[in-house]
Protein backbone atom coordinates (compact mmCIF):
# COMPACT_ATOMS: atom_id res chain seq x y z
CA UNK A 1 0.00 0.00 0.00
CA UNK A 2 1.43 3.41 -0.92
CA UNK A 3 1.79 6.06 1.65
CA UNK A 4 -0.96 8.24 1.94
CA UNK A 5 -1.43 11.59 3.77
CA UNK A 6 -5.44 12.02 5.08
CA UNK A 7 -7.01 14.79 6.67
CA UNK A 8 -8.12 13.46 9.96
CA UNK A 9 -10.61 16.00 10.11
CA UNK A 10 -13.00 14.36 7.44
CA UNK A 11 -11.01 11.48 5.93
CA UNK A 12 -9.99 13.14 2.76
CA UNK A 13 -7.05 11.95 0.56
CA UNK A 14 -4.51 14.84 0.51
CA UNK A 15 -1.78 12.73 -1.28
CA UNK A 16 -0.66 9.49 -1.95
CA UNK A 17 3.08 8.68 -2.54
CA UNK A 18 4.20 6.10 -3.96
CA UNK A 19 6.05 3.00 -2.65
CA UNK A 20 9.19 2.04 -2.74
CA UNK A 21 11.35 -1.00 -3.01
CA UNK A 22 14.17 -2.15 -0.89
CA UNK A 23 16.75 -1.59 -3.41
CA UNK A 24 15.88 1.94 -3.86
CA UNK A 25 15.50 2.80 -0.18
CA UNK A 26 18.82 0.95 0.38
CA UNK A 27 20.20 3.34 -2.73
CA UNK A 28 18.94 6.36 -0.94
CA UNK A 29 20.30 5.54 2.67
CA UNK A 30 23.51 4.64 1.28
CA UNK A 31 23.48 7.94 -0.57
CA UNK A 32 22.86 9.35 2.60
CA UNK A 33 25.35 7.83 4.46
CA UNK A 34 27.66 8.92 1.59
CA UNK A 35 27.12 12.23 1.57
CA UNK A 36 27.26 12.74 5.21
CA UNK A 37 30.79 10.60 5.60
CA UNK A 38 32.26 12.75 2.47
CA UNK A 39 30.43 16.45 2.64
CA UNK A 40 28.53 17.35 5.51
CA UNK A 41 31.07 15.69 8.28
CA UNK A 42 33.82 17.56 6.39
CA UNK A 43 32.43 20.88 6.37
CA UNK A 44 33.62 23.60 8.59
CA UNK A 45 30.81 24.32 11.73
CA UNK A 46 30.36 27.62 10.01
CA UNK A 47 29.04 26.11 6.52
CA UNK A 48 26.99 23.72 8.70
CA UNK A 49 25.56 26.23 10.70
CA UNK A 50 24.38 28.46 7.04
CA UNK A 51 22.44 25.39 6.50
CA UNK A 52 20.87 24.71 9.69
CA UNK A 53 20.29 28.80 10.09
CA UNK A 54 18.63 28.67 6.98
CA UNK A 55 16.46 25.43 7.37
CA UNK A 56 15.18 27.57 10.35
CA UNK A 57 14.38 30.79 9.16
CA UNK A 58 12.65 28.81 6.43
CA UNK A 59 10.77 26.96 9.27
CA UNK A 60 9.90 30.46 10.39
CA UNK A 61 8.78 32.13 7.09
CA UNK A 62 6.25 29.36 6.24
CA UNK A 63 4.98 28.62 9.98
CA UNK A 64 1.58 29.35 9.25
CA UNK A 65 1.45 27.07 6.13
CA UNK A 66 3.45 24.47 8.53
CA UNK A 67 0.85 25.19 11.58
CA UNK A 68 -1.95 24.31 9.09
CA UNK A 69 -0.44 21.11 7.43
CA UNK A 70 -0.05 19.49 11.07
CA UNK A 71 -3.61 20.69 12.27
CA UNK A 72 -4.46 18.70 9.12
CA UNK A 73 -2.16 15.69 9.11
CA UNK A 74 -1.91 15.35 12.59
CA UNK A 75 -4.90 16.58 14.69
CA UNK A 76 -3.15 19.67 16.54
CA UNK A 77 -4.64 22.90 16.78
CA UNK A 78 -2.99 25.40 14.90
CA UNK A 79 -2.29 27.06 18.08
CA UNK A 80 0.00 24.16 19.04
CA UNK A 81 1.54 23.87 15.39
CA UNK A 82 2.24 27.73 15.41
CA UNK A 83 3.90 28.24 18.75
CA UNK A 84 5.59 25.05 19.32
CA UNK A 85 8.52 24.66 21.79
CA UNK A 86 10.80 24.13 18.41
CA UNK A 87 10.12 27.77 17.08
CA UNK A 88 12.58 30.12 18.67
CA UNK A 89 13.30 33.61 17.87
CA UNK A 90 16.30 33.62 15.83
CA UNK A 91 18.39 35.57 18.52
CA UNK A 92 17.33 32.90 20.76
CA UNK A 93 18.92 30.02 18.38
CA UNK A 94 21.86 31.78 17.13
CA UNK A 95 23.88 32.07 20.00
CA UNK A 96 23.62 28.14 20.81
CA UNK A 97 24.58 27.22 16.89
CA UNK A 98 27.55 29.68 17.69
CA UNK A 99 28.66 27.18 20.98
CA UNK A 100 31.15 24.74 19.29
CA UNK A 101 30.11 22.06 21.98
CA UNK A 102 26.51 22.57 21.86
CA UNK A 103 26.94 21.53 17.76
CA UNK A 104 29.60 18.71 17.99
CA UNK A 105 28.38 15.66 16.03
CA UNK A 106 28.49 12.51 18.65
CA UNK A 107 28.53 10.63 15.23
CA UNK A 108 31.63 8.43 15.29
CA UNK A 109 32.47 9.41 11.63
CA UNK A 110 32.89 13.29 12.89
Amino acid sequence: MAYQSINLLNGELLQKFDQHTDAQMESALAEADSTFQNVWSKASFRDRAKVVGKAASLMLERKEQLARLAAIEMGKRISEGRDGKWQQPREAVWPMLRKRSFARCAHPHC
